[in-house]
Formats: structure tokens, C-alpha cells, sequence
């Protein structure tokens, strides 16, 4: 979109800030065109794609905990002892590559977008359900 711009979420109300006069016009009907419809298909599409690069930067061992826990249905306390370590150890693990995999997604879809980092959370709550089914899919495809 090329517009700078932040949008903060005030209770139910959003405020959008757009920083050049120039890109004003733009800016509303991009937000507009959010709000009416965020699961439009050019924000589907950037999620996937910025998931999909997301999951291949996980370590081996990273995307192999998350089949194991989100695919088929591994317990922390399960996965501890098969993987020799602490259940605390485990869980941190889990945590670590979900972390990464959100910060790599928000970066993709920055990019991708071309929007501002504080715009992110409403296109991904958003899409939150598909982005879900999609992390399972690239789990399985992976495997």
C-alpha cells in the first residue's frame, strides 16, 4: 500500500494515524476496506505467505516439537521424557518457536503489506482462524 500509517485500538473504536497529507484518501479506504471485510483474500494471501516463510526459518527440532504438540496432540508432560529434558524446558521450547513463529509472520506481512508493525494485530486477529488451520497444514505438509 505504501502509506505510513498507525493504527491504535481504542476500546471498539480504532484510531488511524497517517503520517503524509498526501497518502490521507488512501490511507481511510485501505483501513475501510480492512474493517468491512479482514478476511479479504490479499490479507489471507500475505498471511499464508508470511507464515508459510515463517515455519521454514523454525529449527528442525522447532517445527518437530510443534507437530508433535499442536498435530498430534503430545502433552509437555508427554514430550519431556521422550526428549530427555524438564517439562519447564519443553514448555519453554513450545513458547520459543511460537514466539518466533509470530514475530517472522508480523515481518512477513509488514513487508508484504507494506503497513505499519501496529496495524498487524487487527489483520491477524483477524485472520486468526485460518492462520491457525494454516500452521497445522504446514505441520502436516512438513512431515
Amino acid at each position: 500500500l505504501g502509506i505510513t500509517a498507525k493504527a491504535e485500538r481504542s476500546g471498539e473504536a480504532w484510531d488511524l494515524w497517517i503520517f503524509d497529507e498526501d497518502q490521507l484518501a488512501r490511507g481511510r479506504e485501505a483501513f475501510a476496506e480492512f474493517q468491512t471485510d479482514p478476511q479479504a483474500e490479499r490479507y489471507r494471501e500475505a498471511a499464508t505467505e508470511s507464515l508459510r516463510a515463517a515455519f521454514t526459518k523454525l529449527s528442525p527440532r522447532d517445527r518437530n516439537l510443534l507437530r508433535m504438540h499442536h498435530l498430534h496432540g503430545l502433552t509437555v508432560d508427554e514430550l519431556a521424557p521422550t526428549l530427555g529434558v524438564h517439562r519447564a524446558t519443553v514448555a519453554r521450547w513450545i513458547a520459543g518457536a511460537r514466539e518466533q513463529l509470530l514475530v517472522e509472520t508480523r515481518t512477513g506481512l509488514v513487508a508484504r503489506l507494506d503497513i505499519g508493525d501496529s496495524t498487524i494485530d487487527s489483520i491477524l486477529e483477524g485472520i486468526a482462524s485460518e492462520v491457525d488451520v494454516s500452521v497445522v497444514r504446514l505441520l502436516v505438509d512438513d512431515g
